[in-house]
């Protein structure tokens, strides 16, 4: 799995979901986080960027499950990443 199709099927922001936005709707921020990625990172680390990433775009502060969520997907997030 690539790291597009892998926020297309999480939709952490559910626009593709719920208000039907195209597949590539997380593009931007897939690039800016590979961009941001080292292979020295740890999960919270990982998970730091994502957040950030989604938080300086679009603005996350109103989402506040988002975090966790990140927590939770990191480690499936930093495989992919390691692997491309």
């Amino acid at each position: 799995m690539t790291l597009n199709e892998y926020f297309i099927n999480w939709d952490p922001m559910g626009f593709i979901e719920d208000l039907g936005a195209p597949r590539d709707e997380y593009s931007y921020e897939v690039a800016q986080i590979k961009v941001g990625f080292k292979s020295d990172m740890s999960a919270t680390d990982v998970a730091n960027l994502i957040y950030k990433v989604f938080d300086e775009h679009i603005g996350v502060g109103e989402s506040p499950n988002f975090k966790e969520e990140c927590n939770q997907k990191a480690d499936d997030i930093k495989e992919i990443l390691l692997n491309r």
